[in-house]
């Protein structure tokens, strides 16, 4: 625990004499430093001061133009040409984005309508389909039951026939054979 602690001290030691350090070179202080003590490469170049002066240009060439007046009023008519087309090309674009703005929501709804009767179809499919298994189960067993008990009513009808044989013959009748016919 006590090591813990110590690691952590010393952690919070080295952060802050790091900010501490960043802090001073951050904010601007001057600190003097003997230029032996620093090497070649962070050592300021001297600045020239033989640099001459920026000289005023004259703005007066700059705006006077040689082309005719007529040129002129042909470029600005042209460009209110352009304007216009532009204009009634936006206005048309812009119908035309309410137009497909509405059929969209429209479709929206349309879509969800559709997704919900889906979901209610599938849950209906799913119900049914539980329901013909449940259907295909019990004709089965009922198959099973009925194939079973032919047997047992198959020897419940022979003996009846041999009880019907012996009172026939108790009564007094003759054998009949069916295959010599």
């Amino acid at each position: 625990m006590n090591k813990l602690l110590g690691n952590t001290m010393n952690y919070l030691k080295k952060t802050f004499l790091v900010l501490t350090a960043v802090t001073i070179v951050l904010s601007g202080c001057n600190v003097n430093i003997p230029d032996e003590m620093v090497p070649g490469g962070f050592v300021e170049p001297v600045r020239n001061p033989k640099q001459p002066a920026p000289v005023a240009v004259s703005n007066k060439k700059r705006f006077v133009s040689n082309v005719d007046n007529e040129s002129r009023y042909e470029d600005v008519r042209s460009w209110a040409e352009k304007n216009k087309e532009l204009k009634s090309q936006n206005a048309h674009l812009k119908k035309l984005n309410d137009e497909l703005a509405t059929d969209n929501v429209r479709l929206n709804k349309r879509f969800d309508a559709m997704k919900a009767n889906l979901e209610t179809a599938e849950k209906e499919l799913t119900d049914a389909n539980e329901m013909l298994i449940e259907m295909r189960k019990e004709l089965d067993g009922w198959k099973i039951d009925v194939l079973s008990f032919r047997k047992e009513t198959n020897y419940v009808h022979k003996e009846q026939l041999k009880a019907l044989v012996r009172i026939m013959k108790l009564l007094g009748a003759e054998e009949f054979d069916s295959e010599e016919e």
